[in-house]
């Protein structure tokens, strides 16, 4: 293996962590409101603040409050 297949190997890894984000933030959407747990997941996504982004959270934290009011 030299260093140009490292630096590939790298960077399919990196991209493929974040475009898996996408749905593992969605099917994390569906089941909080799925199961009502809205106060819950405001705590956690307080507590996530510190190792996620602040807009993300915030993101999050309005898809599930729009969601849980119209009940998606």
């Amino acid at each position: 293996m030299n260093a140009s297949s490292v630096s590939s190997r790298a960077a399919a890894i990196a991209l493929f962590a974040i475009i898996s984000l996408f749905p593992i933030v969605a099917i994390m959407v569906w089941i909080i409101t799925f199961a009502g747990l809205e106060k819950e997941a405001g705590r956690l996504f307080s507590e996530a603040e510190s190792f996620i982004p602040a807009q993300l959270t915030q993101l999050i934290n309005g898809e599930v409050q729009f969601r849980s009011a119209h009940h998606l």
